[in-house]
């Protein structure tokens, strides 16, 4: 499929990284209890720092963020990401959209 690349969606989370991005980073680690952001997998890692600042950046509804982080998590984390996406994701996008 031709899929066009929404140029203002990435600069405004571009624009918002640095800003953002180590608040971010602690908000996540609050909610682990026996490891940090950093030792999570990879994708783990960067599905919570993307819907993080999607949150931020465009206010995105909870419920649709939510889902589309665990459904990417199924695709292409391990058996594991679902339920960590969910509990912890779920914990930082709330508190983002407070």
């Amino acid at each position: 499929k031709n899929h066009e690349i929404d140029m203002h969606f990435i600069t405004t989370i571009a624009k918002l990284w640095h800003e953002h991005v180590m608040g971010l980073i602690d908000l996540i680690d609050s909610y682990t209890k026996t490891f940090s952001l950093m030792q999570m997998d990879p994708m783990d890692q960067a599905l919570l720092l993307a819907g993080g600042m999607e949150c931020i950046a465009h206010q995105t509804p909870r419920e649709v963020l939510i889902n589309e982080m665990i459904e990417i998590a199924k695709r292409y984390g391990d058996e594991t990401s679902p339920k960590l996406i969910n509990g912890i994701g779920h914990k930082v996008i709330e508190q983002l959209a407070k």
